[in-house]
């Protein structure tokens, strides 16, 4: 591979760990929540993509859409799920539920859809154009682009509606604003709405990308995001985006360069070590 070409990989890759991040983040950032069935949702979209388009005849872009939207409800309600617990402050709790709830799911798809990988019967993952002498696949356009739009939405939500200032409120200072008489639920169920929404599209890229569809299919996207929340800095939106980038490009260039066999996840291991080290807050900690 050349080197654009790589570094097209790298943009990708950020792209999809960006979007699935984020969403967790902003779970995070709320309600306080390691959202472990963030990956659930993901898992939804990615199979039933597939069921929608393979199974049911719908076009590639209709079933994306709906298997989206559909991830979004999923979520919204383990969001109510949590509820009770954080009345309560049993946040130790919630880790432990939402654990359950994504080993539930997978047993579920093994159950309902068997152990075998689904592949598309097009493979969208290898349709490509030429650029500059390299060969650069559509679907790394699609999840390029497909963040920055993500990221551009997330950010006039939060800083253009009514609704995405009282969210920011809260993040910033929830018992402030239960003094003003602002109930958050509403804002819970549309973090979760939107993070789910988020996860459910990073699902369905994810399983374009490399045309493979499985229950274990969101454990390393789970395990990666759950390093960029860290390294980000706990609930903090722009250092997730920095931190998802920066591991993408990290990856790919050392798996790359790099001759020695290793797994991917070793290099987000290795980079969160390195960040707790330097900065234990993370890379933007402290910061929304």
């Amino acid at each position: 591979m050349t080197l654009l070409q790589h570094f097209f990989s790298a943009l990708t890759l950020g792209g999809f760990y960006v979007t699935f991040a984020l969403g967790l983040t902003i779970i995070y950032s709320i309600l306080k929540i390691v959202h472990l069935a963030h990956a659930t949702t993901f898992l939804i979209a990615a199979y039933f993509t597939y069921f929608f388009h393979v199974n049911l005849g719908f076009d590639l872009p209709v079933a994306i859409v709906i298997s989206i939207l559909l991830s979004g409800a999923i979520g919204m309600i383990i969001g109510f799920m949590y509820q009770p617990l954080v009345k309560k402050g049993e946040f130790a709790m919630t880790l432990l539920l939402s654990l359950a709830v994504y080993l539930a799911s997978v047993e579920a798809f093994y159950l309902g859809f068997g152990t075998r990988h689904l592949t598309y019967p097009i493979a969208y993952n290898l349709l490509a154009i030429e650029i500059a002498g390299s060969k650069v696949f559509l679907i790394q356009f699609l999840g390029t682009i497909s963040a920055f739009v993500s990221i551009v939405l997330l950010w006039v939500y939060l800083a253009k509606t009514e609704e995405g200032r009282v969210t920011r409120a809260i993040i910033q200072n929830l018992e402030f604003c239960q003094a003003l008489g602002i109930n958050p639920l509403k804002s819970y169920a549309l973090a979760f709405f939107i993070g789910s929404l988020l996860a459910g599209f990073s699902g369905c890229l994810t399983s374009l990308y490399y045309n493979d569809v499985h229950p274990s299919l969101p454990f390393e996207p789970l395990v990666i995001a759950l390093c960029i929340l860290v390294i980000g800095g706990l609930g903090s939106l722009a250092g997730t985006i920095v931190a998802g980038y920066a591991l993408a490009f990290a990856e790919t260039f050392a798996l790359a360069y790099i001759p020695l066999q290793f797994p991917r996840e070793l290099v987000a291991f290795a980079l969160l070590l390195a960040i707790l080290l330097i900065r234990p807050t993370g890379l933007m900690g402290g910061r929304k």
